[in-house]
């Protein structure tokens, strides 16, 4: 009896570790598989694409959804490489975006291995131009260098200008400071405001970063003026003015705001308005007395400087 028991007992062990061992068995065989070099068959760019033109100010994606691979289940990873006109040097690109320095004609390339010693290799042509034109069918181009307060409002369209084909994917986004909303941008937190304007046509797809300035919300109660005759300040807002047939000016600067446009008005006939371009005023003497000069900020009419002129 005690020798049947040893049996089973023993059984039981080899059967165990023989378990075991296809655990570990299958365990390496799955390592095996998944440690698999699989080479590629063929390579190529994708869609239609022959060849591209490129604005210079703006950036090329290079990634993996520029070519088509296969098989499907290929492991090993393509290469990148970017070769200008001229130029015998091809130059890596290590990273998603491109960035060209000069204008020119390139030539993009794409290379993998289909086995351990021999490369398979697809090319396409791009000119880059540092002025768009009606060849260039999609690019992107700042208008303007902008800079808002926090809560101003600006269209899309005074900041950038998109040229691209109708079907052409259109993707727009933003950093936490600023929001976005029906192509009207607004500005949330005061720094440094980014949008990145992204284009996609026929699987070439370039890119854009525009930076806007946001300065702290304009509190009405810091607006000052600063108004000069020559090189004189005008202090106690009075001036006082000899009669002459000869206009005289002002020269005037707004205080913490960047707008420098204002209106400025007289209620009487003592002088007369006869320029209100921004930082200066010009004004013709009429008759001896005195007259208030009203001056109010473009965009804040509740604020209304007066500045009592004499003219004697």
């Amino acid at each position: 009896m005690a020798m049947k028991i040893k049996c089973r007992i023993l059984s039981i062990a080899v059967v165990a570790v023989a378990a075991v061992a296809s655990i570990v068995s299958a365990v390496k065989i799955s390592r095996k598989t998944n440690d698999r070099v699989v080479y590629a068959d063929s390579i190529s760019f994708c869609g239609m694409i022959g060849g591209a033109e490129i604005y210079i100010d703006n950036e090329l994606v290079v990634d993996d959804n520029l070519i088509t691979i296969t098989p499907s289940d290929c492991t090993v990873t393509p290469e990148f490489t970017i070769k200008k006109s001229g130029n015998s040097e091809e130059v890596e690109i290590s990273e998603s975006k491109y960035t060209f320095t000069s204008a020119g004609k390139y030539t993009l390339a794409c290379k993998i291995k289909a086995n351990e010693n021999y490369y398979l290799k697809d090319t396409i042509a791009l000119t880059v131009v540092d002025n768009p034109s009606t060849t260039t069918s999609m690019y992107i181009k700042q208008e303007n260098k902008i800079s808002l307060y926090v809560d101003d409002e600006i269209d899309l369209s005074s900041v950038a200008k998109t040229i691209c084909p109708a079907d052409a994917t259109v993707e727009i986004s933003c950093d936490e400071n600023l929001s976005i909303n029906n192509d009207i941008v607004t500005a949330i937190n005061s720094g440094l405001g980014k949008i990145d304007v992204v284009l996609k046509f026929d699987n070439i797809v370039v890119c854009k970063t525009i930076s806007i300035i946001i300065k702290p919300k304009i509190i009405e109660n810091d607006i000052a003026l600063r108004l000069t005759v020559g090189a004189k300040k005008i202090e106690n807002d009075t001036i006082e003015i000899k009669h002459s047939k000869l206009s005289f000016t002002m020269a005037y600067e707004l205080i913490n705001i960047d707008n420098q446009f204002i209106n400025c008005w007289v209620n009487d006939d003592v002088v007369k308005i006869l320029n209100c371009n921004p930082m200066i005023i010009e004004l013709l003497p009429l008759e001896i007395g005195e007259t208030i000069l009203y001056i109010s900020p473009v965009g804040y009419d509740s604020i209304v400087f007066e500045i009592v002129i004499k003219i004697i």
